[in-house]
């Protein structure tokens, strides 16, 4: 089972089994969801990642995550800095599917959703 989410100034990593997710202005998220139905995966940077994860859940953001109802919040990063969060996203935007899915499954190999229960639908 996937680690649960923990955002603080100091986390660069997945952090402990506690679920919060209170990210301070300075962080970025880069993030990674998948579709319930398909691991259809999307990249994505965010500085307030509950709002995005819930905009997602919500189906609230026209376009490609809601065409294939990307929804779960399936490995994430933080940056201190949007610049290195953007220049991770686009770096990781030209991988190959299976590399994208080995940086999954290194964090997260049941691909569970890290942001379940933020949300009731």
């Amino acid at each position: 089972m996937a680690k649960a989410l923990t955002l603080s100034a100091s986390t660069v990593a997945p952090g402990p089994s506690t679920p919060t997710h209170e990210a301070q202005l300075n962080e970025v998220i880069l993030r990674l969801h998948h579709g319930q139905l398909a691991r259809v995966l999307y990249v994505g940077v965010t500085s307030d990642l509950e709002r995005r994860v819930l905009e997602h859940k919500k189906g609230l953001l026209p376009g490609f995550t809601s065409k294939y109802h990307i929804t779960w919040l399936v490995y994430y990063e933080v940056h201190e800095r949007a610049i290195y969060a953007i220049e991770r996203e686009k770096r990781i935007k030209t991988w190959r599917r299976d590399k994208k899915v080995a940086l999954v499954e290194g964090m997260n190999p049941a691909w569970d959703d890290l942001a379940a229960g933020w949300v009731r639908r």
